[in-house]
C-alpha cells in the first residue's frame, strides 16, 4: 500500500522517527521539481538510499577510477551494469569489500541532504524492498543516529537559508574581498554561475551542510550572489537585497507582530460571533474553536498511523500507543470507527 503526503504538513524528521519508533520497513520515495530521493528501510533502521540526479553506481565508479582501482576506460561499462546487478556482482567481491565506506556514507549523505530541502512529496510504500541492482554490502544504519547527525550537522541550516535558499541555488561570483580560509577559498572555486548548491557539495570532499555555511558566509560578505533563474549571468537576489536586508527584516518582523494581533482580534471577534443567541457566553465559541482543533489534530495522528501500519487503527487508544499523541483527552468526545479502507471520526457535543 503506497501512503503519500507533502513535507508542508509533517517534516523528514517527524517522518523518520515514525517510521524507526514503528520499526517499519518499505520504500520513502520523496520528490521535488528537481530532484529525487529514495531511501529503504527494514525494521525501521535504514538499509540503501539513492539519488536520481546522482546514483550510486556511478559515485562508486568515479571513486574507484580515482583510487586507481578501477580502469577509466571500464567506468562506464560498469556503471551501466551496476544499475541492473548488485555492486559486489559486477566489481567482485574482494574489490566490493572496498566500497563499504564508501556506500555507506553515500547513503549517509543522501539522507542528511533530505533535512535541506525546503519543500516536496512524499510516498511510503510498506514493505517494498530495494531493487536487486541496491544489494548493499553494510550492515543498516540506526535511523535514530541518522537524526543526531542531522541535529548536529543542520543546527544552523536555519540561518543559513536566509543567505543560501535552497540546494537548487545557483552563484556567480561577486566582489573580492581579501585571503580566504582554504575550504571557504575551495567552495569559492566551484562557483561558476551553473553548479547548484547540491552540486558544489558532490564535487568537492565537504559535507552539505559545511558547503551551505561556507556559501552563506561567502553570500554575507557579498563575495557571490544568487542568480535569479531565468535572468542573464550577473542577475542575482542578494544585490537587490544588499543595503536593505536589516530594515527588510525589521518590517517583517513589525508585520508579524500586527498580524498576529489581527488575528487574535479576530479570534475574539469569531468567538464572541459564534455564541448562541440564547446565552452559553464565549465559552461556547471556544469551546467550538477547541472541538475543530482537536478534530484536526486527531485526524493528522489518524494519517500517520495510517503511513507506517499501511491501515488505520482498531480504536483511538492506538494512536496513543503508538505514540503520536499523548494522553487521552485528545480524545474526549470523540466518536471514531474504522471503515473499510476509510474511517468516520465525529465529535459528540452533547447536544450543545
Amino acid at each position: 500500500m503506497a501512503l503519500t503526503g507533502s513535507l508542508v504538513d509533517f517534516s523528514v524528521s517527524d517522518i523518520l522517527q515514525l517510521i524507526r519508533l514503528q520499526r517499519k520497513g518499505g520504500a520513502l520515495r520523496m520528490h521535488t521539481h528537481r530532484r529525487r530521493v529514495c531511501i529503504w528501510f527494514a525494521a525501521g533502521n535504514v538499509v540503501m538510499a539513492e539519488r536520481s540526479d546522482l546514483p550510486l553506481a556511478e559515485v562508486v565508479g568515479r571513486a574507484l577510477v580515482a583510487d586507481g582501482r578501477l580502469p577509466e576506460q571500464a567506468f562506464q561499462r560498469v556503471v551501466s551494469k551496476a544499475r541492473r546487478e548488485p555492486v559486489d556482482v559486477v566489481l567482485g567481491e574482494t574489490l566490493a569489500a572496498a566500497t563499504v565506506v564508501l556506500v555507506e556514507a553515500y547513503v549517509r549523505a543522501t539522507v542528511l541532504s533530505l533535512f535541506a530541502w525546503n519543500d516536496g512529496e512524499y510516498t511510503f510504500d510498506v514493505d517494498a524492498p530495494p531493487p536487486d541492482h541496491l544489494a548493499h554490502p553494510f550492515a543498516p544504519i540506526d535511523t535514530d543516529l541518522l537524526l543526531m547527525d542531522c541535529a548536529s550537522e543542520g543546527a544552523d541550516w536555519p540561518e543559513q537559508k536566509e543567505h543560501v535558499g535552497g540546494l537548487d541555488t545557483v552563484f556567480v561570483r561577486g566582489e573580492p574581498a581579501g585571503a580566504l580560509p582554504e575550504r571557504d577559498a575551495r567552495i569559492l572555486a566551484m562557483v561558476d554561475g551553473r553548479r547548484d548548491v547540491q552540486a558544489i557539495a558532490d564535487a568537492g570532499p565537504d559535507g552539505l551542510f559545511q558547503v551551505c555555511a561556507a556559501l552563506a558566509g561567502l553570500a554575507e560578505r557579498g563575495m557571490i550572489r544568487a542568480r535569479v533563474a531565468g535572468a542573464g549571468r550577473g542577475a542575482d537576489r542578494a544585490g537587490a537585497r544588499r543595503g536593505r536586508a536589516r530594515p527588510d527584516r525589521r518590517r517583517l518582523a513589525a508585520a508579524s507582530v500586527a498580524a498576529l494581533c489581527v488575528g487574535l482580534v479576530g479570534l475574539c471577534g469569531w468567538l464572541f460571533l459564534a455564541t448562541p443567541k440564547g446565552g452559553g457566553g464565549a465559552g461556547a465559541g471556544f469551546l467550538e474553536a477547541t472541538w475543530s482543533y482537536r478534530d484536526h489534530k486527531v485526524r493528522q495522528a489518524l494519517d500517520l498511523y495510517r503511513m507506517v501500519h499501511g491501515r488505520y487503527p482498531d480504536s483511538l487508544a492506538r494512536l496513543t500507543d503508538a505514540g503520536l499523541v499523548s494522553g487521552a483527552r485528545p480524545f474526549a468526545e470523540m466518536r471514531y470507527s474504522r471503515d473499510g479502507d476509510g474511517y468516520s471520526l465525529h465529535a459528540d457535543r452533547g447536544g450543545v
